[in-house]
């Protein structure tokens, strides 16, 4: 893979708006951990003044890899500046405040975490994936108590839309396992699962 950069980067010097070419290297260093190259193929990017969709999805590639590579603080701030500069559209914003979710999780600002999700509850964003993500958040703050509230929630918001929906039931037994198992109950958890 290096190589392959290599040759990319000699090729774009000649070609700096072959867009393809620029996409893949973002990926590529972004996959092999080159962080250096990937602030300077991003650098060439925007120096190349892309517009509308071109410079959406080379921008969401660069965000990407900073994530793969655990460059959180990097990524919040990246994150942010695109959704406060450009016009994104509904599945635009949500991989953007997905991607910030991610990093207030993975830095362990849970309760801004949970802040977010609770407003996005509000909004009538798609509860149940809301729900998962608020049991998600609580489990990682090792809160069960907060993480066994989300579940109620959860099991109520099942029972009321899908009361007879087998694989809502099922999805909903394996959320109560995997609350139990990572609260230290796997006893209890191995138990159900007889």
């Amino acid at each position: 893979f290096p190589s392959k950069l290599e040759y990319y980067k000699q090729y774009l010097i000649g070609n700096p708006e072959d867009y393809e070419v620029l996409f893949e290297c973002l990926q590529l260093a972004g996959k092999i951990g080159h962080i250096e190259e990937l602030h300077a193929f991003y650098a060439v990017f925007l120096d190349s003044s892309p517009r509308g969709s071109v410079f959406k999805r080379g921008s969401f590639l660069y965000g990407e890899a900073l994530l793969l590579n655990n460059l959180f603080s990097l990524g919040d701030e990246f994150y942010r500046h695109l959704q406060a500069r450009q016009d994104l559209s509904v599945a635009e914003k949500k991989i953007v405040a997905d991607s910030v979710l991610t990093i207030l999780q993975s830095e362990e600002h849970y309760f801004e975490a949970e802040k977010q999700l609770r407003l996005w509850l509000i909004e009538g964003k798609e509860q149940k994936e809301i729900l998962y993500q608020l049991i998600q958040t609580s489990l990682l703050n090792r809160d069960w108590g907060n993480a066994w509230k989300w579940y109620e929630f959860l099991v109520l918001d099942s029972n009321e839309l899908h009361p007879d929906d087998k694989v809502e039931i099922m999805n909903n037994f394996l959320t109560k396992i995997k609350i139990l198992h990572t609260s230290g109950q796997a006893e209890v958890a191995l138990e159900l699962l007889e």
